[in-house]
């Protein structure tokens, strides 16, 4: 993955980034998934952060092109509650397409994330 910041201010940044990432499974299914996200940090404070992105995903497999797999628009608001413990609350809407009809589905996904560095 790569990620560049276009504006960084000392209360947003904006933010692009990429991801290529492989999916191996047994047997020769084996499936690529680009991600490319773009996004936005809104510092609170010195430990607190909104972080907002929309990210698309597009899906290749080894014998068929690259697809639509799916779309994401995601806000969340991370905590630092000590220097190596955050805490990260967030929502996720999501569409992707519905392989029975030619539509898109959608789903809400909501997430607690407690991140530990040591």
């Amino acid at each position: 993955a790569t990620e560049y910041k276009f504006i960084e201010k000392a209360i947003v940044d904006f933010y692009v980034r990429t991801a290529i990432e492989g999916r191996f499974f047994s047997g020769n299914n084996v499936k690529f998934r680009w991600r490319n996200r773009i996004g936005m940090d809104m510092k609170l404070s010195s430990k607190t952060i909104v972080k907002q992105f929309y990210e698309l995903f597009h899906q290749s497999e080894i014998k068929t092109p690259l697809q639509f797999n799916q779309m994401r628009f995601n806000v969340s608001i991370i905590h630092q509650l000590k220097e190596n413990l955050g805490i990260e609350l967030g929502a996720i809407y999501l569409r992707k397409p519905d392989q029975t009809k030619l539509i898109l589905d959608e789903e809400y996904n909501y997430y607690v994330n407690l991140n530990y560095k040591y």
